[in-house]
């Protein structure tokens, strides 16, 4: 009986090992991922911002815009800093940015 609850622990004290781990990698993907965006800003004005608008340049914008926000929201869905009205928020906004 001893053994089966030393073998609980461990697989609990392993998945926390692994939501701590998902935490931080959520993080580097948020910043890598304003990093690069702040990075072609430059280039993207000469290029694209210059052209006419067509549907493939509003896609592009469309995801360039979606994609942080939506890391943004994840980032805080995953941190243990949350209110609960500051979540339902962000619960909601999410909902809505799926919806789109």
């Amino acid at each position: 009986m001893v053994f089966a609850t030393n073998a609980v622990v461990d697989e609990l004290v392993e998945g926390l090992k692994h939501a701590a781990i998902s935490r931080y990698l959520c993080g580097v993907a948020l910043i890598l991922s304003i990093y690069d965006w702040l990075l072609l800003l430059g280039q993207e004005s000469e290029t694209i911002w210059k052209g006419r608008w067509t549907l493939p340049k509003g896609i592009y914008y469309f995801n360039r815009v979606v994609t942080p926000i939506g890391l943004v929201i994840a980032a805080y869905q995953l941190t243990d800093l949350r209110t609960e009205a500051l979540s339902t928020r962000v619960s909601l906004l999410a909902s809505f940015c799926a919806f789109l």
